[in-house]
């Protein structure tokens, strides 16, 4: 029998999405091999002021998180990605961790991968101080080939899936913490810097990770990036082609639109530069000054301003 995914719906009664979404995941529960919490949002304050205006909220395994408007059609999609996809990507990393970790080891030395990285650790260098005791969060640091270059004043926080990558011996020791990216387990607010190398490209999830990455860097924050993304045609067709090889093997998705769906993050100021005939994508992400949407909200609200709400009648956004 499979087991059930647990379903966290976070709701408000005045919200009639809320009401209607809940009653369909509740007469279609057993269907979807789901089990459903409901959870009023002001019960749990941190979401509350977060997502006050984008209610309902899903949380799907702890690994997808869904937010106003959601469809049956999204809800099916995601619990699909958490039941199938999910654990066949870790066992992929489980299996294969060891040969993967010793290849990219190999590939950063020499070749195109390493003047791929070379860049990128200028790029961010460039743009951040290193005399600086900048807090910073590695995210999959796989061996942690980038502790090589890191700034001996920054205290840098390395994280990964498997735990396994962190007994990898050599070069400057990091603290280290086996952890999933969907839900960083740090207080708000606690980097200043985030930093992903080919690894955008595996998160189940990316807008999870993104809000995240969103939460844990303080306003101001950057978040820079480098990942093999979808190239141009006619070399995108192969990698559509391989895919469903290469995620067995390496547990990533070759021609995933990373700077598509970056972009659609208003959380963060993007600019993204394109290498090598844009299959290879640096990304810097600055984290809005202002709180993510929602933040704050809550304090703010008139009746009937949660989403999904009727508005009380004479009033119009913007309005008195």
């Amino acid at each position: 029998m499979t087991r059930p995914i647990w379903i966290r719906l976070y709701e408000h009664d005045a919200c009639s999405l809320c009401r209607r979404l809940g009653a369909d995941l509740e007469s279609c529960a057993g269907e979807l091999g789901i089990r459903l919490e409901r959870i009023d949002i002001r019960s749990h304050p941190d979401f509350w002021r977060r997502y006050a205006l984008h209610v309902p909220v899903l949380d799907i395994g702890g690994i997808i998180r869904l937010t106003a408007p959601i469809t049956l059609t999204d809800v099916r999609a995601a619990v699909r990605e958490v039941r199938n996809r999910y654990p066949r990507q870790y066992r992929a990393y489980a299996a294969n961790w060891e040969w993967l970790a010793r290849w990219e080891i190999k590939t950063a030395r020499k070749g195109r991968s390493a003047r791929w990285r070379e860049t990128f650790a200028r790029k961010v260098l460039a743009a951040l101080p290193a005399e600086s005791s900048l807090r910073v969060l590695e995210l999959a640091a796989g061996p942690a080939i980038n502790r090589a270059w890191y700034p001996p004043a920054w205290r840098v926080v390395v994280t990964d899936w498997i735990a396994a990558h962190f007994r990898n011996p050599g070069g400057r020791r990091f603290p280290s913490l086996a952890c999933d990216a969907h839900a960083l387990p740090f207080r708000d607010g606690t980097f200043e810097v985030v930093i992903s190398t080919f690894s955008l490209c595996a998160f189940l999830h990316l807008p999870t990770v993104a809000a995240e990455v969103h939460r844990v860097l303080r306003p101001g924050g950057h978040w820079f990036a480098l990942d093999h993304v979808r190239a141009r045609p006619p070399l995108s067709w192969i990698q559509r082609l391989v895919r469903p090889l290469w995620f067995r093997w390496f547990g990533c998705r070759p021609d995933r639109d990373v700077a598509g769906v970056l972009s659609r993050i208003p959380a963060f100021q993007w600019t993204f530069e394109y290498l090598w005939d844009h299959l290879i994508l640096f990304s810097h992400g600055t984290r809005a000054e202002t709180k993510s949407p929602g933040a704050g909200a809550a304090d703010n609200l008139r009746p009937g301003e949660v989403m999904g709400a009727p508005r009380p009648e004479g009033r119009t956004r913007g309005g008195p």
